[in-house]
């Protein structure tokens, strides 16, 4: 009887065993950290990105509705009194009540102007508990003459 392929055979299904072995015990000690970044400050990461653009629509329909108004610090005033807040835009919305923004006509634009605004959000639970993230800039978005939004400078 022909027993040449034996041997290899058995050193080809140890080997095979052995690299089993090496893949399971590697997936086992693997740890999904990417870098220290957790799914969760993503999460965070996005609620912010989430609450300042919700803070630029609410702006954006308050400039189509009245960009031609006289008084537009005493609209913004009123406006922001009724607008319910996202969480994150609670100082957005503060510094819209106490005026704390310019808003002027550049030729044929309109600039609605905010300095140092920020918008956060916090993880509240679990692992990440008390994890924040905050985004502080100035806001100046330009919009056309008919108070159609053009873009942000």
């Amino acid at each position: 009887m022909n027993r040449r392929g034996d041997v290899p055979l058995g050193v080809m299904v140890i080997i095979a065993l052995v690299l089993c072995g090496f893949a399971l015990a590697t997936f086992l000690m693997f740890k999904s950290d990417f870098g220290g970044i957790k799914n969760g400050e993503y999460d965070v990461a996005e609620k912010v990105k989430i609450a300042e653009e919700y803070s630029y629509g609410k702006i954006k329909s308050f400039v189509l509705n009245n960009y031609n108004k006289s008084d537009i610090k005493k609209e913004v005033s009123s406006f922001a009194n009724r607008n319910y807040y996202l969480a994150g835009t609670e100082q957005f919305f503060a510094k819209m009540k106490n005026g704390e923004f310019e808003f002027y006509k550049e030729g044929e634009n309109y600039i609605f102007e905010m300095k140092n605004v920020s918008f956060y959000a916090e993880i509240g639970s679990g692992e990440l508990k008390g994890t924040s993230f905050k985004l502080s800039k100035d806001i100046v978005l330009v919009f056309d003459g008919k108070g159609d939004y053009v873009n942000e400078r």
